[in-house]
């Protein structure tokens, strides 16, 4: 199947490398747990990264 808007892609991830790059985009870093419950494990990813990012704010 082909991607919608084929023509976008180079464009939005020239975007994405700019905002990283200069600061203004930056990744959502993660704690990952493992939790069994009923013979089931569940993967279970915690955002780590909010806090610096209200101290960014202030």
């Amino acid at each position: 199947m082909n991607a919608p808007l084929p023509h976008l892609r180079e464009p939005v991830q020239a975007q994405a490398r700019h905002a990283l790059a200069c600061g203004a985009l930056r990744p959502i870093e993660t704690e990952q747990r493992f939790i069994d419950d009923g013979g089931i494990r569940f993967v279970i990813r915690m955002v780590s990264s909010l806090r610096e990012k209200a101290e960014r704010r202030a």
